[in-house]
């Protein structure tokens, strides 16, 4: 009796072993795979951002297009908050504002020198505009990245107390992701587009580190980094979520109170500008018209 439970034993150890051994094989291959894979789209990155040749020229003619550093920084930051990738658009942004900035001053050359006659001005008018054109398109980026950051801005605390609503019903903060990016973000269009991206990431097998990164830079507004700090935070030692949610939802509300208040005072500032460039004039010629006409007619009579 005592063999066979020996034999049992051993055959169930041996059958248990066998299972571990090709458990661990097949968690070992999955492992190597998403490391190659991995390692493959890190190396197409870097031949994206410029490992190459060519990504450094490339990098070098945004530069030079962009105005030098401190204008490609500034040109890469409203591409962000306007919705693009600055690292894509960078290069189309330059070269566009290149080209309708030549287009336009040589149209409106050719124009002048077929319409009017040779002079000064057939060369003037078309670098002025040309120089209007270059100014006038960083001047639609930065609005257009205004315009989205103060829709992100709006949709934020709505988001935030919907992530506070999920995390103290007992979801975990990868569940708030997902759930708000497949059905609950409806109301918040722009953020829950930046929530599939994050999931999409991280499905993909991206770290939350850079998961997070990658969607405060999506947002491009002030605060996402800070935001993207506390989850990344709580996701690596397991902090208390809620409250600072909480926090940033009313911080984010009242910064667009702020925002409100801001405009209305340059509201206030352009209507008085208006009021003395449009009606002092009228104002004081009907206020000095009579005076004036009255001494006029005194003078001419005075003279006769």
């Amino acid at each position: 009796m005592l063999d066979w439970l020996e034999m049992l034993t051993i055959t169930v150890a041996i059958i248990a072993s066998l299972g571990l051994i090709a458990s661990g094989t097949m968690q070992l291959g999955g492992e190597r795979a998403l490391g190659s894979r991995l390692d493959s789209l890190q190396a197409k990155a870097a031949l994206d951002l410029g490992g190459d040749g060519t990504g450094q020229q490339r990098g070098m003619l945004a530069t030079i297009l962009a105005g030098g550093s401190e204008g490609r920084a500034e040109i890469e930051h409203d591409l962000a908050a306007a919705g693009y990738v600055p690292a894509v658009t960078i290069l189309a942004f330059g070269l566009i504002r290149l080209a309708a900035t030549v287009g336009i001053g040589l149209a409106l050359y050719v124009v002048m020198m077929l319409t009017r006659p040779p002079s000064l001005v057939n060369t003037l008018v078309p670098v002025a505009a040309s120089a209007l054109t270059f100014l006038t398109s960083k001047y639609i980026l930065k609005a257009s990245s205004a315009r989205r950051s103060r829709k992100v801005s709006a949709e934020l605390p709505f988001t935030l107390d919907i992530f506070v609503m999920m995390v103290e019903s007992g979801a975990s903060l990868d569940q708030c992701f997902r759930i708000f990016a497949s059905s609950e973000g409806r109301a918040a269009p722009i953020v829950q587009a930046a929530v599939i991206l994050l999931v999409e990431d991280i499905q993909r097998g991206m770290p939350y580190d850079l998961a997070l990164a990658r969607w405060s830079d999506r947002l491009g507004v002030t605060g996402a980094r800070e935001l993207a700090g506390v989850l990344r935070q709580s996701l690596n030692h397991g902090t208390e979520l809620a409250a600072t949610l909480r926090e940033f939802s009313r911080e984010f509300s009242e910064r667009r109170i702020f925002v409100a208040r801001e405009s209305i005072g340059k509201k206030t500032t352009q209507m008085t500008v208006a009021m003395l460039v449009l009606l002092m004039p009228a104002l004081m010629i009907v206020l000095a018209g009579p005076a004036v006409s009255t001494l006029g007619s005194t003078l001419t009579s005075l003279s006769k």
